[in-house]
């Protein structure tokens, strides 16, 4: 005889709210900071080399052994890192790593030395921040330290009010963000 799962037990499971789904969550939450770690570092060091196997938006990588990326965490970490690092916040999508370590110690171990909810805004406003600054100081040098936002927001920032309101904007977007 088979027994079915009810309504309320996937209800159960998928608002977290299962002991087992919590462990399991919170394990791949922390594995998945491994995996992030590995593959932005990785992706720093080998980023030219794997460029070619994005440069077509992936269609070059079909999946062949032939052709391997360099990243250490192999194709899932140039993928990540490429999405993460290069098309969005550049070297601040570092900060999102704690904030998923954190995450995942509360739901395997429910430990939680803060709220998450104030990790995460935290996380959001130093993610922004750091991106723009990188983006502001290495625009010209090392344009892929800011990543994608950091480099086009400072550049819109620039444009509408100037080199002096941007370092301005971010002074003040610092001194305000030392106050949350």
């Amino acid at each position: 005889k088979s027994e079915q799962i009810s309504s309320k037990e996937i209800l159960k499971a998928a608002t977290l709210k299962n002991d087992t789904t919590r462990k399991v969550v919170g394990f791949l939450l922390l594995m998945l900071s491994i995996i992030f770690l590995i593959g932005f570092t990785s992706y720093f060091f080998t980023w030219q080399t794997d460029q070619s196997l994005l440069s077509d938006g992936g269609a070059g990588y079909d999946g062949d052994v032939k052709i391997k990326p360099a990243n250490a965490m192999g194709t899932i970490g140039f993928s990540l890192a490429s999405f993460f690092v290069e098309h969005g916040f550049g070297f601040a999508a570092f900060a999102l790593i704690p904030y998923l370590v954190f995450a995942g110690l509360y739901l395997l171990f429910d430990y939680r030395p803060f709220s998450l909810l104030r990790i995460l805004l935290h996380t959001i406003l130093f993610a922004i921040w750091f991106s723009l600054f990188l983006g502001y100081c290495f625009q010209i040098w090392y344009p892929m330290l800011g990543g994608t936002f950091g480099y086009f927001g400072i550049i819109q920032i620039q444009e509408s009010i100037g080199s002096i309101g941007a370092f301005l904007f971010l002074a003040a977007y610092a001194v305000v963000y030392s106050f949350v």
